[in-house]
C-alpha cells in the first residue's frame, strides 16, 4: 500500500470514528442504525472495518447517512 492510500484510508477511519464521537454512537448502535436500513453487519466487523480504514466508498457513505451525516468536508482535520 502506497502512503498517500494509506494517508486516505486513515483519514476516512477519522472521519467516521469523529462523527461517531460527536453523536456519541457506539458501534452496536451503528449496527443497529445500519440494520435499519437494510445492512447486516456486526458491531465486531465494524469495529474492525472502520478501524482499519479498508472499507469501500458505499460503505463509507452507508455509515454516514446511518450517522446523520449530511455534508462531508474534506478540509477539516
Amino acid at each position: 500500500m502506497s502512503d498517500v492510500d494509506k494517508e486516505w484510508r486513515e483519514k476516512a477511519a477519522a472521519m467516521v470514528k469523529a462523527e461517531m464521537a460527536r453523536r456519541s454512537i457506539s458501534y452496536r448502535q451503528l449496527q443497529m442504525r445500519l440494520q435499519a436500513m437494510g445492512i447486516e453487519d456486526n458491531e465486531k466487523n465494524l469495529s474492525t472495518k472502520i478501524s482499519r480504514g479498508r472499507f469501500a466508498a458505499s460503505f463509507f457513505f452507508q455509515v454516514m447517512a446511518a450517522l446523520g451525516v449530511r455534508t462531508i468536508r474534506l478540509d477539516e482535520d
